[in-house]
């Protein structure tokens, strides 16, 4: 409690994870709301670290990294796991996620890389979130999700990648999984504007930034549970185009898991489908 604002919200999830929900939403409630999502997060752990190995001592003063002393995210490290929520510990655990070589493997220089970083407002949005869904009677809407997670100016938020990662894990969890995919493909995007701003072509920075974003974990898990274990999603939606709807969408014959809404999406999807569909039949009592 005596670590500030993070320290704060971390002993909330605490509470959380005790299944103390109603202490939780009392001390959520004694937190200025609006200021929380309107601040700016600064953070000594930035997500593009890989980047300014690249660039001009000159151009990371530009950025600020100056400022950053005063550290407002919320930080966990491996350590801390017990008290991680499920959604950010892909975070933690995203440098795992391209197979190596021991020679080939780049440890990060700094231990930051090990942990999981997240920008205080969003981190107070995904408890706001996990509480509302423990003490609602009703399974959220994808409107209340986007009312939650609702942050006026995005610039605000110093990792972003984490930020629609996070929204991603929660339109999953209740099941809005077009939803969750939107949000992973726009993961991406912060990376991709930092790229065209520097001017960073060089495919070993792109790969080191796959490696600092955990939205292919959270896809993982989320194609894998469409796939094998066969977890719904609320609405029937396209696989190719992600158009969602109410009625029935065709169906792959040969699966009998993926869905379209024409001939033609599911012609330009049989690129991609193909070798899933052959596995998805081999293991279907998965």
């Amino acid at each position: 409690m005596e670590g500030g604002l993070p320290g704060y919200m971390k002993f909330i999830y605490v509470l959380y994870a005790l299944g103390c929900y109603k202490d939780c939403e009392w001390f959520l409630d004694q937190l200025d709301e609006d200021t929380i999502k309107n601040s700016r997060s600064y953070c000594v752990g930035h997500s593009y670290d890989s980047i300014y190995a690249v660039i001009s001592t000159k151009v990371v003063n530009i950025i600020g990294i100056s400022q950053l002393s005063k550290s407002t995210c919320v930080s966990f490290m491996p350590t801390e796991l017990q008290i991680i929520p499920d959604a950010v510990k892909y975070e933690v655990f995203k440098y795992s996620a391209i197979p190596l070589t021991k020679n080939e493997r780049e440890v990060p220089k700094t231990p930051w890389c090990y942990g999981a970083v997240v920008d205080k407002n969003i981190y107070y949005c995904l408890l706001k979130f996990l509480i509302k869904l423990k003490c609602s009677a009703v399974n959220l809407s994808a409107d209340d999700i986007l009312n939650i997670y609702q942050i006026k100016d995005f610039r605000n938020v110093r990792h972003p990648e984490v930020a629609y990662n996070l929204m991603a894990w929660s339109y999953f969890t209740v099941g809005l999984t077009p939803l969750a995919l939107e949000r992973l493909t726009m993961s991406w995007n912060p990376l991709r504007y930092l790229h065209s701003f520097l001017q960073v072509h060089n495919s070993e920075i792109n790969y080191k930034n796959n490696q600092s974003n955990a939205a292919n974990l959270h896809a993982w898990v989320i194609l894998y549970n469409t796939w094998f274990t066969r977890k719904s999603s609320r609405f029937n939606f396209c696989f190719q185009c992600f158009l969602c709807c109410n009625i029935n969408l065709k169906t792959c014959s040969k699966c009998k898991t993926a869905t379209y809404c024409s001939e033609k999406c599911q012609e330009i999807n049989w690129k991609i489908h193909e070798s899933v569909c052959k596995e998805v039949r081999h293991y279907r009592n998965v």
